[in-house]
This record gives C-alpha cells, structure tokens and sequence, in this order.
C-alpha cells in the first residue's frame, strides 16, 4: 500500500490518494455567514496541493446555534451558489469534497457567531435544535 494509491470505500467513492486535508474550524464565512472568497482560494490552495480528500470546516445547520465567530451557515438556499463553487472549487483535480455539517447541540454562547463590537455579555443560552423544537435540558 502506497499513500498514492487510491482508496475505494466500501459505498464504492473512490479517493484519489489517501492523502486528506482533515475538518477544521476556519471561521473564514462572510459577513452574511457564506463561504468567503478567501475560504474559497484556501481550498482552491489544498485541492493544488494534491490531496485526494478535502474535509471542511464546521458547517452550521443554524444560525442562531453557532461554535463561533465567522462560522459558515448552510440553513437555506441563500448561498447556494457559494455553496456550490466551493464544492467544485475542493473537487478541483479529482479530490473528494466532504462538508462537515455541524450543530453545537444543547448549549452554546451567546456571543458566538456575532462580529466583534456587536457581542453581548458572554453568557450561556439554550441552542434551538435543528428541527426547531427546544432541545431537552439536561
């Protein structure tokens, strides 16, 4: 086994290589919470590096709930485009392109997700769980 072969899972995906950029909070979304152009070049940047899978950044199914400042949120439509770009953009060279698509469950920040100078008092919320309803209070 060479770390140049390529991989085939047992779904049938083929990994070019067995080299892969693992899921990292990059906190490189818009103002409007989108993938950034720089986010988009940051990927464009590891797709040429050559690794056969690209794993994102934390995707936020929600925007009330988020893990931080400058996090991606895919909860509609809105960015599909960017959204789309960015797909193809870690797809470049025949890489796999996962999206890391995350809520941070019970309890997060109030604070995060917010832009500086727009913060309130750093104090613990309940997050709503994806499907709206409150989650269960332990």
């Amino acid at each position: 086994m060479n770390v140049f072969d390529e991989l085939v899972l047992p779904n049938g995906s083929r990994i070019p290589n067995r080299i892969a950029k693992a899921a990292m909070e990059e906190n490189m979304a818009d103002a409007d919470h989108a993938p950034s152009d720089s986010l988009l070049q940051l990927y464009q940047t590891w797709a040429d590096g050559g690794a056969g899978l690209l794993i994102s950044g934390n995707v936020m199914v929600d925007s009330r709930a988020m893990t931080g400042p400058g996090g991606v949120v895919l909860e509609d439509d809105r960015h599909l485009a960017r959204f789309t770009r960015w797909a193809q953009t870690g797809q470049a060279n025949g890489a796999q392109f996962w999206l890391q698509i995350n809520h941070p469950a019970g309890r997060c920040r109030q604070s995060w997700g917010k832009p500086p100078g727009r913060r309130p008092p750093c104090r613990w919320i309940w997050a709503t769980c994806p499907n709206t309803s409150p989650c269960r209070r332990r």
